[in-house]
This record gives C-alpha cells, sequence and structure tokens, in this order.
C-alpha cells in the first residue's frame, strides 16, 4: 500500500542533487554592473532613493583638494526636469544634460549639482550600445576620478573582474594623456563619503598615448565584510581629456 513512497524519495533526492551540481558548476556573480543599475534613480535600498548608504551600487567623484576623499554624485539624470536637461542649471551644471555622450537620447545616469558639466561627466547607462559608461570630470587644470562601488552582501571570499575600453582614442593632441583603471576594499561610516582603501587590482594603463584601447583586470579572491564596499575607479592621468570610457564589471563570490 506505500510502495509508492520509497520511488518518491529517489526523485526527490536525485533532483536535489542535480541543482546542488548545477549551483556549484557555475556560480551566478554576487554584483553585475548594468546599465539598468545605473540609469535608475530609485536604487534597489528600502528608502526607494538612489545612490544612498543602502543601495548595491553606489556612485563617487575625487575631491581636488584631497584625493584620497570620494562625495556622491548628486542628481539622477532619469529625475531631472525638461528645463535642466535642455539647459542645465545656470552658473552650476552646463547642459544640455549628456549631449557630447555617444548615444544622448538612450543614456541616463548620476552626475554633480554644482561646477559640473553635465553634457558629459559622471556615470552613465546606455541601453542602446548596452555599456556602461565612466567619464572623469575636469576642475581647472585637473583630472579627476570617477569610482562605483558594489556594497558585498554577505561575509566571504570574492573576486572580481572587469575591463576598460577607451571610446574616444585621441594620439595627437597633447591634451589626450589617457587613464588608468584600479580597485580597492573601501568602507563609509557616513554613507556619504568614503576614502582610498586596499588595493586589490593596481592601476592599468590603457587610452590614448597611454596604452592599449582597452585593458582586462581581475583580483585573487579576497575575504570581505558584509558592507565593505569594492571599488572600480577610473582615474584620468594629468587631464580630463574625451575621456569617454566602457566600463564592465563583475564582483562573484569563490570557494
Amino acid at each position: 500500500m506505500r510502495t509508492w513512497i520509497l520511488p518518491t524519495i529517489v526523485v526527490f533526492a536525485a533532483i536535489l542533487a542535480v541543482a546542488a551540481f548545477a549551483a556549484d558548476k557555475d556560480v551566478e556573480p554576487a554584483g553585475k554592473l548594468t546599465p539598468a543599475v545605473v540609469r535608475t534613480s530609485k536604487g534597489d535600498g528600502p528608502d526607494g532613493v538612489g545612490n544612498t548608504r543602502d543601495d548595491t551600487w553606489q556612485f563617487w567623484f575625487q575631491i581636488m583638494h584631497d584625493k584620497n576623499l570620494y562625495l556622491k554624485l548628486s542628481k539622477a539624470t532619469e529625475a531631472l526636469s525638461e528645463e535642466i536637461r535642455k539647459n542645465g542649471i545656470k552658473r552650476k551644471v552646463w547642459g544640455p544634460i549628456g549631449s557630447t555622450l555617444p548615444n544622448p537620447e538612450h543614456s541616463e545616469g548620476w552626475i554633480y549639482h554644482s561646477d559640473w558639466d553635465g553634457k558629459r561627466e559622471g556615470v552613465w547607462g546606455d541601453v542602446k550600445a548596452g555599456q556602461v559608461l565612466v567619464v572623469p570630470y575636469q576642475e581647472k587644470a585637473d583630472g579627476g576620478a570617477i569610482c562605483i562601488t558594489y556594497r558585498i552582501p554577505a561575509d566571504g571570499k570574492y573576486a572580481v573582474t572587469g575591463k576598460a575600453t577607451d571610446l574616444e582614442v585621441d594620439k595627437t593632441h597633447r591634451m589626450a594623456t589617457g587613464a588608468r583603471v584600479f580597485v580597492d576594499i573601501t568602507s563609509t561610516k557616513d554613507g556619504k563619503t568614503h576614502r582610498t582603501g586596499k588595493r586589490i587590482v593596481k592601476p592599468v594603463a590603457f587610452g590614448d598615448k597611454l596604452g592599449p584601447v582597452s585593458v582586462e583586470f581581475k583580483s585573487d579572491p579576497v575575504t570581505l565584510k558584509t558592507g565593505q564596499l569594492v571599488r572600480l575607479v577610473i582615474d584620468p592621468v594629468k587631464v580630463a581629456y574625451r575621456d569617454v570610457t566602457a566600463v564592465e564589471f563583475e564582483v562573484t563570490p569563490v570557494k
């Protein structure tokens, strides 16, 4: 009368074994940077506001008078009024917003609210090209770095992989000095600032006269704590001249 029980248990155990094998064989990235991640003004945290301390992905810029200090980019272009998108913010943000990017009509992202070239500087998600773009900023004679951070969801070991590609190579102009990409581990106490941390991928030069058009990078496995930030930095060399950079970035748990 109970002859069905044993076959059912065997089948159920087989299903669990196959699922476990598949999960072990192909570990999905804990964090994969995509255009959609960058474009949203709402983020994925419980407060419903993008680029705050509870969001998985956050976007920052380097302070010129203290180059180890980074602040949050403060404006989501998705949420800007049509007036600001067209004309910028008088004496603060130059517009039209995103107008000098490869695909302006298909790009949204994060910029700063003051002394900013809103036509290109910042972090952008281009849905037409399927790319995340990072554009360093220029302040007087200096180029400032832009970075993207991924917040670690759980204690464990992780590895980083990625790629940086110069989309505006110029090998002749004197200001075309290229850029560097590197990755480090940091944290934020107040959710609004962070400082340079422990380097896990050394700077790799690319673009213009400095190096190859495109470079790939990866880290060794590193043990991380919940809430730590894995930081991808695009750092212009000397000046930020036509440094539109397409980036790929994944943070994957490893055993």
